[in-house]
This record gives C-alpha cells, sequence and structure tokens, in this order.
C-alpha cells in the first residue's frame, strides 16, 4: 500500500488469513484493492474486487470481474472477464471482453460487445457496437448503431447510422438516417427520408415518405413513386 488515506489492499479470508493477496493500493481515499493480484490507484471509494483486477482514478467505481479494469469517472462499474470501463458516469461493461469508452448509463452485456459514449445506450448482441448518441441498441450479433436516437440494430450484422426511431431488424439490413424507418427484409436498406419500410430480400428505399418496398429486390425512391 503506498501513500493515500484509509485504503485497503487485502484479499485475505478467515479460513486462511495467511494468504498472500498481491493486491496494491496506491493514493487515494478509501480505495479497496481486495482481489489477488489486484489494484487501486488514486480517485475514491473505488474497488477492485476482481483477480488481477484494477480500478484507477474516479470514484466509486468497481472492477469485479477478472482483469477488468475501471479507469476514471464515476459509479462505473466493469465485471466481465477482461472487460474495461474507460470514462463516464454509471456505465457498465458486464459481457466478457466488453468495454465502455464513456458517456453515462451506458451497457455493454455481452461478448467482446462495445459502446463509445452517449446516453442510456445498450450493446447487448456478441461483438455489437454503439458508437453514441442515446437510447439505442445494438442486439444482434455483430449488429452496429453508429449514433442518433432511439435506434435499433437488432439482427446479425444490421446497421442503423444516425436519425431517430430507426430500426434495422433484417439479417444485414441498413438504415441511414431519417426517422421512423424500418430495414425488416435481408440486405435491405432504407436511406432517410421517413416512415419507409424495406421488407424484401434484397430491397431498397431511397428517400421520401411511407414508401415501402415489398418485393424482393424492389426499389422505391423519394417523390418519383409518391401515390397521387
Amino acid at each position: 500500500m503506498l501513500g493515500g488515506n484509509e485504503n485497503i489492499a487485502s484479499s485475505s479470508t478467515p479460513a486462511d488469513p495467511a494468504s498472500a493477496s498481491y493486491a496494491t493500493a496506491v493514493g487515494g481515499f478509501q480505495d479497496q484493492a481486495t482481489g489477488v493480484y489486484s489494484l487501486t490507484g488514486g480517485g475514491a471509494l473505488n474497488v477492485a474486487s476482481g483477480l488481477s483486477a484494477s480500478s484507477v482514478g474516479g470514484q466509486f467505481n468497481a472492477a469485479t470481474g477478472a482483469v477488468a479494469t475501471a479507469a476514471g469517472g464515476a459509479s462505473n462499474t466493469a465485471s466481465g472477464e477482461f472487460a474495461a470501463v474507460s470514462g463516464g458516469n454509471k456505465n457498465e461493461a458486464s459481457g466478457p471482453l466488453s468495454s465502455v469508452s464513456g458517456g453515462q448509463s451506458n451497457v455493454a452485456s455481452q461478448h467482446a460487445a462495445s459502446v463509445n459514449g452517449g446516453y442510456l445506450n445498450e450493446a447487448s448482441g456478441v461483438y455489437a457496437s454503439v458508437g453514441a448518441g442515446e437510447e439505442n441498441r445494438a442486439t444482434g450479433q455483430s449488429a452496429s448503431v453508429g449514433g442518433g436516437r432511439a435506434n435499433v440494430a437488432s439482427q446479425r450484422n444490421s446497421v442503423a447510422v444516425g436519425g431517430h426511431d430507426n430500426g434495422a431488424t433484417g439479417g444485414t439490413s441498413v438504415v441511414v438516417g431519417g426517422s421512423w424507418n424500418e430495414a425488416t427484409g435481408p440486405s435491405s436498406t432504407v436511406t432517410g427520408g421517413s416512415q419507409n419500410v424495406a421488407s424484401g430480400t434484397d430491397s431498397s428505399v431511397s428517400g421520401g415518405e411511407r414508401r415501402t418496398a415489398s418485393g424482393a429486390s424492389d426499389w422505391r425512391a423519394g417523390e418519383l413513386f409518391q401515390d397521387k
């Protein structure tokens, strides 16, 4: 234990009070390094309880997973094995190899899922990612939401980029911008506009409002196809 005030570095148990913990607390205030080979460094009221876990800087952060890291920010939790939270507030990386880089109230809960920032975002698919924005959800395997608000990418390799209230819910589907658009067919695409739906395989809608492409390889685009 090096410096600081009221810190704890110990992983001994009543059953084996002489066991060596190799835990280290460096600076800070009331930090607790209780996992074997764990580390706390600076900050206040941080906890490193997982095997080889580290909690460095910030306050009220917890690294509870094995080889997990919580670095900076406040009230963050890295509970997955090899998980990491790099800052922000009230973020959680609970999946193995998951990460949250900042923002507030973001969650990365599956294997290698990641959230870069924003507010109330969720990456709950394996390898899923959310870049930023708010209330976005990437729930499919390798799904991605780049930003915006209340967008969803729910199937494998689906992508939603920007806009709000868009859904990429077909496998390998894409929605780029706009609002209330849905790409539900396999490999379907909606680009911009509002309330458009691409439900056919390889279908696409490019802009406009309330357009529907329901057949295989069907295409609708803006005013050219508006109903009279």
